[in-house]
């Protein structure tokens, strides 16, 4: 790193003594409670450059403030927290897949449940920072993971405005707000495929969860595949979780077995599909448990026997190896409702930013269900590939046609990146880039 970069964010001077910046930085509404590192330029500036992506990259929309976070925004609350510069390329793409819409951000962050990301790491990754996947894998352990947590904390708190009891209606909150949850899958112990290669992506990869905590699963007896899976589903089918909702129509759940439990598992059930199914057979309750109001609330939910099944399909369960080989216990993170775990590849050399151009036809026949209503309505759409695998979708009202009467950009973003996934195009709803009439940008 020759000389520093132009950085966008105000400067602001500060006393550099540990505890006056911490005085000072509580004044200006800054940080957790907790103490905070002075982000001074220098230091920044060698996370901007550990990114390997140019500091004015949008990585993310971050609500609910709905603003913009770069990489230089990423940096900057890294570097107060002190997490390794190494993560930043495992920051930013935990970011990217919180942006996208399946994870559902904007409802994690403003809602009354104490839903919080979580982070499954996967690949070499998990190594090189020293991440726990063994004991106290969720939290304990002398490691680089709450620092990598908290800085996604602090990015909700700093950039997208989160703020208990204002713009976060949380009842109770967690734990896990304040310092994040991130993990290792223990893949040299478990008998399946890594847990973020089941879903498409090999080598280094984040998987982020929505979960509203840890619940322990303990069985002392248990030593065989059909008491443990019986154990695990009845323990996750608990008539307070959220995807018992008469509301919900979708939700995931997290399971974290233990490798001495997998092992018995996968001695029986080679196949995790085959685990997943036998799981959610049994995960769910007699519609005759629930308190008459709720039952009827959910009776539409119930097969002819009267069972409510907890989820709606077995690839809604999201099954991990990690923990000690104590065994004994295993462990469950329950979902939220319409939120569901993201994976994406970490890029540890910058390649996010160079992935290929997506090709302009395909692209054009992606969104044209999208593009097909607003032109209706008399808007023009143009859409451009963009290098990095992005792309710009510019919208341009025709004669007379209201150029303030859009709705918008956060919800037509994703709104746009969604119907390219659906194509079957990977991209992120932070990679959409809305580009609207000069009239209509006012008040979006």
């Amino acid at each position: 790193m020759s000389k520093l970069p132009d950085f966008s964010s105000e400067r602001i001077e500060v006393d550099l003594d540990a505890h006056a910046f911490n005085r000072e930085a509580w004044e200006i509404g800054w940080g957790d409670g907790l103490p905070l590192l002075p982000p001074t330029p220098e230091v920044v500036a060698r996370y901007i450059d550990a990114a390997g992506i140019s500091a004015d990259t949008v990585v993310c929309n971050v609500p609910p403030r709905f603003s913009d976070c770069t990489v230089e925004n990423v940096a900057i609350n890294a570097a107060m927290t002190g997490a390794p510069e190494a993560a930043m390329p495992l920051l930013i793409a935990a970011l990217r897949a919180m942006g996208d819409g399946d994870f559902a951000l904007s409802s994690v962050n403003s809602t009354t449940a104490p839903v919080v990301e979580g982070l499954i790491v996967n690949g070499p990754m998990r190594h090189e920072l020293g991440l726990p996947m063994s004991h106290s894998v969720f939290g304990g352990m002398r490691s680089t993971a709450p620092a990598i947590g908290r800085t996604l904390r602090l990015i909700m708190r700093h950039v997208g405005g989160q703020e208990g009891g204002t713009t976060s209606q949380s009842v109770f909150g967690q734990p896990a707000r304040v310092c994040g949850m991130v993990m290792g899958e223990w893949e040299e112990k478990s008998p399946w495929a890594p847990f973020a290669e089941r879903r498409g992506v090999s080598g280094d990869a984040v998987t982020v969860i929505p979960m509203m905590g840890t619940a322990n699963i303990v069985d002392t007896f248990a030593d065989t595949a059909d008491a443990i899976l019986t154990m695990l589903a009845r323990s996750i089918a608990y008539m307070g979780a959220n995807a018992f909702l008469a509301v919900t129509r979708f939700s995931d759940f997290t399971i974290a077995l233990n490798p001495v439990w997998a092992t018995i598992v996968a001695n029986e059930h080679p196949d995790i599909t085959e685990v997943e199914q036998l799981i959610w057979q049994k995960a769910g309750l007699s519609l005759d448990e629930f308190p008459p109001v709720y039952a009827k609330s959910i009776a539409h939910r119930a097969d002819e026997k009267g069972f409510v099944q907890l989820l709606q399909a077995p690839t809604d369960l999201n099954i991990i190896v990690c923990g000690s080989e104590g065994s004994l216990h295993s462990a469950m993170l329950p979902g939220f409702s319409h939120s569901l775990a993201v994976t994406r590849p970490v890029d540890t050399f910058g390649a996010a930013a160079q992935r290929p151009m997506l090709d302009k036809a395909q692209l054009e026949q992606a969104i044209s269900g999208f593009s097909a209503g607003l032109v209706a309505e008399g808007y023009n759409v143009i859409t451009t590939p963009l290098e990095g695998g992005r792309v710009s979708v510019e919208i341009q009202p025709i004669g007379d046609v209201c150029p303030t009467c859009l709705a918008p950009a956060q919800i037509m973003g994703p709104m746009a990146a969604l119907a390219i996934r659906k194509a079957g195009i990977e991209i992120a709803d932070s990679d959409v880039e809305m580009i609207y009439p000069a009239a209509a940008e006012i008040g979006h």
